[in-house]
């Protein structure tokens, strides 16, 4: 899910300056309320140049801060975001003038970092980053399925000259309920690294909006790359049973039917918990003329939408990826379940070795 609003709240002494942002395709539009006098506000935001989003400066200071830290205050702020990533960005640092102040790890101190959350269940993952960033630290947040509402706290400590400083800063984000969860990757099952074999049905529910099931009832399996038990097909030069082709960055598992020999795969289902606009998947291993087809059906259990792929005769893409996405027309959100059937070589009508292996399943908004 993505926002459609973002209220920075800031403290500064016992001024509070509240803000509120309308997100709508990325674009920022002010929306002002005031607990300050103008020209204490006019002041503070001086010191921060013109960027809109920049201009909620300082959050608490519990202690006087020898050195750089001195004056300084923790700023976060929501970052340029596609609808294709999995969770919108969050950038945090420590700063002084409009400035990031120099990383305490590497002037002789030290900093931790942590955050709580109120309102709507949203997932925060802690991202990579550099020490060229213009952030201390930077985050991924992503809302669970018809989500509101969330307050995230950010708070860092530094330990510094025998001194401990802590430093906070609230983001409070209105989601957008007609957008959808993170990509579900299988990397996780309730809270825990998944088991090889596991069956899958609703435990993703809470998390993505997402149940999963097949049309004849036969159970869906977690499966690991490079193992065979459930297999689900075989690839590479070696005839690895889950395959990933080398440059293909696909975690750990993923979910299948199992391998079988039959005129097709049993077909997937996904069930959504609200109606979706566009659904994205990947398909593992499609070559030597098999067919993948994705059906997007509405409420009544009418195909709406509907692509294929099928590779070419003698075009061999042993563990290679493809992306498939359906969209629903006029992009309105009326997907509520979809459908992901896959054939061997004769489309349906000779049987041969298939077996339908899944990852990466990711309903977003609309361009």
């Amino acid at each position: 899910m993505f926002p459609t609003d973002v209220t920075e709240n800031v403290l500064m002494g016992n001024c509070t300056k509240k803000f509120g942002y309308l997100w709508l395709s990325l674009a920022i539009l002010a929306l002002n309320v005031s607990a300050c006098s103008e020209s204490q506000f006019e002041d503070i935001a001086n010191k921060r140049g013109s960027d809109p989003l920049t201009q909620n400066t300082k959050a608490s200071e519990s202690v006087d801060a020898p050195g750089n830290i001195t004056g300084a205050y923790l700023f976060c702020e929501i970052l340029e975001s596609t609808d294709t990533m999995a969770g919108v960005p969050v950038g945090c640092r420590m700063e002084k003038d409009g400035e990031k102040i120099p990383n305490p790890d590497l002037v002789g101190g030290s900093f931790s970092s942590n955050f709580d959350t109120t309102g709507s269940q949203v997932q925060i993952t802690e991202l990579p980053i550099t020490t060229e960033s213009p952030w201390h630290r930077m985050y991924a947040l992503s809302a669970a399925p018809m989500g509101t509402t969330t307050n995230v706290r950010f708070e860092f400590a530094v330990q510094i000259s025998g001194q401990s400083i802590k430093f906070n800063f609230t983001l409070d984000v209105t989601w957008d309920d007609g957008c959808s969860s993170p990509t579900l990757d299988f990397e996780s099952l309730l809270g825990q690294i998944p088991t090889k074999g596991s069956v899958i049905t609703g435990q993703y529910l809470v998390s993505h909006g997402l149940s999963l099931s097949t049309l004849s009832g036969a159970p869906l399996m977690i499966a690991e790359y490079g193992v065979d038990t459930p297999n689900a097909y075989y690839g590479g030069p070696e005839n690895i049973p889950n395959y990933q082709a080398p440059d293909q960055m696909g975690g750990k598992f993923f979910i299948t039917d199992g391998q079988r020999t039959a005129v097709h795969s049993e077909t997937l289902i996904l069930s959504y918990s609200a109606p979706t606009n566009v659904t994205k998947v990947v398909v593992m291993d499609i070559d030597f003329q098999e067919t993948v087809t994705v059906k997007g059906l509405n409420a009544e259990g009418t195909v709406i939408t509907e692509i294929s792929a099928t590779a070419p005769d003698n075009v061999f893409r042993d563990g290679e990826r493809t992306p498939l996405i359906i969209r629903s027309a006029n992009d309105t959100k009326s997907i509520v379940s979809v459908h992901i059937t896959s054939f061997p070589s004769g489309g349906g009508t000779v049987a041969g070795n298939i077996g339908l292996a899944i990852d990466n399943i990711s309903p977003y908004c609309g361009l």
